[in-house]
């Protein structure tokens, strides 16, 4: 970034901050917006005035979505225990929407900084929160750090959470890919999965394609105790009308049937090699639309978070910039 840039976000900084402090929540929203964009390509500019973006007890839900979407990009080992503290309260927000966003802020945070474990021992400390929606949105946030970060599943714990019990079909497939990867290392695992291979029919597709890698995945480790566990799934899903859980049923069938060393390393990777961690994931828009959206700043553009090009019909859009 340039010095010039720099020096105009720093006086536009102080604008923005009183503008999101009004009380009409749709131009809150918009001017937000355009915060977040800004956030995006300059976040060292407002890092320290972080506090500015937490949510106010009155804000619209799509308000306090927005500002914590910006506390995530905000996040550094300065101010992440702050922003992860602030984050924390909100999962107690009446409205279920918001306190998954909350624990799902926590969960991108935890991805983002260097210093992880606090953070993951407050993701841990949300499972037992009781509430059936902190503890769906924290497993499938602990699925994707522990694919980032997968000597955490060294001192994962469970506790008493039973897949069957997980009434959320995304949860109940995070869960499930959880006990399936690190299944040698939870002593259950096998046992917590039957029930739901006894009533695969029943399941999501979702879940059914968990299922059935999880189930591959424990019997390569503990084949005794995961044979019957592995014929379940891939009768079911040789068995079911979903197309994609049908053809992965029948991949796995034929792998194991040709050649068992091979579907290891296919379906699980090598054994003899360490797990590999995942170095990053794409939710995020590309930086390429990032560029054109910024191209368009003061737009609804930025508002849509897409080109004007995507929303605009093209015969006028190319009219507009002949």
């Amino acid at each position: 970034m340039t010095a010039t840039h720099q020096q105009v976000l720093e006086r536009a900084k102080e604008q923005l901050k009183s503008l999101i402090s009004r009380e009409d929540p749709a131009a809150v929203y918009a001017v937000l917006c355009h915060a977040r964009l800004l956030v995006a390509r300059a976040p060292m500019i407002f890092e320290g005035d972080y506090m500015a973006f937490y949510c106010r007890s009155h804000d619209s839900w799509y308000v306090k979505q927005l500002k914590m979407e910006i506390l995530t990009l905000l996040a550094s080992s300065s101010n992440v225990y702050d922003i992860v503290g602030e984050l924390t309260e909100y999962t107690r927000d009446i409205s279920p929407d918001t306190a998954r966003q909350a624990v799902k802020a926590v969960g991108r945070i935890a991805l983002s900084v260097a210093d992880v474990n606090g953070i993951v021992e407050r993701l841990l400390m949300f499972l037992e929160s009781g509430s059936d929606h902190i503890v769906a949105e924290t497993l499938v946030q602990l699925k994707d750090l522990l694919r980032r970060y997968p000597d955490l599943g060294e001192v994962f714990s469970m506790g008493d959470i039973r897949p069957s019990g997980v009434a959320d079909p995304e949860a109940r497939a995070a869960l499930v890919w959880i006990l399936g990867h690190f299944g040698q290392r939870i002593d259950t695992a096998p046992y917590l999965l039957q029930p739901l291979a006894e009533a695969f029919g029943g399941e999501p597709p979702q879940v059914k394609l968990a299922l059935l890698t999880a189930a591959s995945k424990l019997f390569f480790r503990r084949p005794g105790e995961s044979r019957k566990l592995l014929g379940a799934c891939i009768a079911g899903g040789l068995n079911d009308a979903d197309q994609d859980v049908h053809d992965r049923a029948l991949l796995y069938y034929r792998l194991l049937k040709q050649d068992v060393s091979a579907a290891q390393r296919v379906i699980a990777g090598d054994p003899n090699e360490p797990q590999q961690a995942m170095p990053f994931f794409t939710d995020e828009l590309p930086q390429e639309a990032q560029q054109a959206i910024f191209d368009e700043f003061n737009t609804l553009s930025v508002v849509y978070q897409q080109p004007a090009s995507s929303f605009v019909q093209s015969a006028q859009y190319h009219t507009h910039h002949a």
